[in-house]
């Protein structure tokens, strides 16, 4: 529930719902066997299991004077929203009233940049990054500095993916850099226009330079290249 609208079944289907069965996970498999994490009552600790992906649970029963735990693994979805207060049960037709565990969303949920970087790529600089999460993420705007402190310049803009859980990478190129020291950040846009900046990253391009090969009494100019 999102603190007053309702209460909604965590199923392995995305729906409207905020948040879904995980499906897989590196740390246990569904149906493992749960180990006692939680203090007793005094009664007999009796296995439960781990829940990763079905749905619906099958009946299972516990011994008299028998106690149990059961784990679910879940993950948020793209309809998880900024600033509100997600509160968990189990049903309550099968069990007797428990205490609600909650979770609270940031005021803003950010784009989770895993890394970014550039390099030379022949004449032209590449920039890459990876989003691990994006929440209402409009566009991305690539800039260019000589200093990294003023005189940012426009490179080029790239259209963001959104709401979305899953990972993306994102690949452009500066084709004019210029001689020397670049720098480099990636402003990203949400969809109400606010923003957030990117790490400064530093690109450097040699330019172009003349060879000259002498000769006794002369200089003659030769190719010129650039690296």
């Amino acid at each position: 529930m999102d603190g007053g609208s309702g209460w909604e079944d965590i199923t392995s289907t995305v729906g409207t719902n905020a948040f879904i069965l995980a499906g897989t996970s590196v740390n246990v498999v569904d149906g493992e066997a749960t180990t006692q994490q939680l203090p007793g009552v005094g009664y007999t600790f009796q296995a439960g299991k781990v829940i990763v992906s079905t749905d619906p649970l099958t009946t299972d029963n516990v011994a008299g004077l028998g106690e149990t735990e059961y784990e679910w693994a879940i993950q948020p979805t793209v309809n998880i929203l900024p600033n509100k207060t997600y509160f968990f049960r189990l049903d309550p037709a099968n069990v007797d009233s428990l205490p609600m565990p909650s979770l609270t969303t940031a005021a803003i949920l950010p784009v989770s940049f895993a890394n970014f970087s550039v390099s030379p790529d022949d004449k032209r600089v590449k920039l890459q990054w990876t989003t691990a999460t994006e929440q209402n993420n409009d566009h991305f705007v690539i800039e260019r500095s000589t200093n990294g402190n003023t005189n940012w310049q426009l490179v080029t803009t790239v259209k963001g993916s959104g709401s979305t859980t899953q990972s993306h990478t994102y690949t452009v190129h500066d084709n004019t850099p210029l001689n020397g020291k670049n720098f480099y950040r990636i402003k990203q846009y949400d969809a109400d226009g606010n923003w957030k900046e990117s790490e400064i990253k530093i690109a450097y391009n040699a330019g172009i330079k003349q060879l000259v090969n002498c000769i006794p009494k002369s200089c003659k100019r030769k190719i010129s290249i650039l690296h």
